[in-house]
C-alpha cells in the first residue's frame, strides 16, 4: 500500500512553505510542521498535503486523490514513515542545510557521517557533563562547519521578526514556546534570546578598542 513520502514532500517544498500552508488553511503552523514531519493530526493530513503538493506542482487537479497526485510527482512510499534513501559512496552531500541536519537524531547524524565519509568524529561529542542533547547539537555544528554550510549566528536570529522567529522554531522543532513571550519589541528580543540559547548560540563579545 502506497503512502505519501513525507520526507520527499518536505525536501521539495521551498522555504517558507509551512507558513504559507498554515495561512491558506487557517491553522497553526505547528500543526502543519507536525503533519509533514511526524504524520500527526490525521484530521488535517489530507488538506495539508493537498496544499503542499499544489505548491510543489504549481496547481493540483482536485479530481485526483492526494495519493495519486503524490504518486504522479514521485512522492509516495510503501512505508508511512520512510527512511531517507542512502547516498551512494561516490555521491557528495547535496541539498543539505543546517535545518536538515539539526532535525536528525544522534544515530542519524552518525549514519550521515559514515555514508558521506566525513572526517567529523562523533566520539569527540560524548561529554558526560554536557548531556545528550548538547552533545548532539555540538555534533551538528561540527558537521556543518566541516561541510562549509551556513549556520545561524546571534545576529541572524536577533534580526528576525516575530513570524520568522516562529518559523525557525517550527522548522527546527525547538521546544521554545513563542506563546510565552509578549508580541512586542521586548518580547521578541526575549524570544530570540531563548532560541539562541536552545541552539547553543552565544552573544558575541564586544571587542574593546
Amino acid at each position: 500500500m502506497k503512502e505519501v513520502n513525507l520526507i520527499a514532500v518536505r525536501n521539495r517544498l521551498p522555504h517558507g512553505s509551512m507558513l504559507l500552508i498554515a495561512e491558506k488553511l487557517d491553522i497553526d503552523q505547528k500543526i502543519v510542521s507536525s503533519v509533514l514531519r511526524k504524520g500527526w493530526y490525521p484530521q488535517y493530513r489530507d488538506k495539508v498535503l493537498e496544499v503542499a503538493l499544489s505548491i510543489i506542482k504549481g496547481n493540483v487537479d482536485s479530481s485526483k486523490s492526494v495519493i495519486k497526485e503524490a504518486d504522479a510527482l514521485g512522492l509516495t512510499t510503501t512505508s508511512l514513515f520512510p527512511i531517507p534513501r542512502k547516498k551512494k559512496e561516490t555521491e557528495r552531500p547535496s541539498g543539505t542545510g543546517f535545518a536538515d541536519l539539526f532535525n536528525l537524531g544522534r544515530e542519524e547524524l552518525e549514519d550521515y557521517i559514515k555514508e558521506n565519509e566525513l572526517e567529523t568524529d562523533p566520539d569527540d561529542f560524548n561529554s558526560f557533563w554536557k548531556g545528550a542533547e548538547k552533545n548532539r547539537v555540538d555534533l551538528v555544528y561540527a558537521i556543518c562547519k566541516g561541510l562549509g554550510l551556513d549556520m545561524p549566528d546571534w545576529n541572524d536570529i536577533q534580526n528576525l521578526d516575530r513570524e520568522e522567529l516562529i518559523e525557525v522554531i517550527n522548522d527546527l522543532e525547538l521546544e521554545t514556546d513563542s506563546g510565552e513571550f509578549d508580541d512586542d519589541v521586548e518580547g521578541n528580543e526575549e524570544l530570540a534570546n531563548a532560541i539562541c540559547e536552545e541552539l547553543g548560540i552565544r552573544e558575541p563579545e564586544e571587542v574593546e578598542e
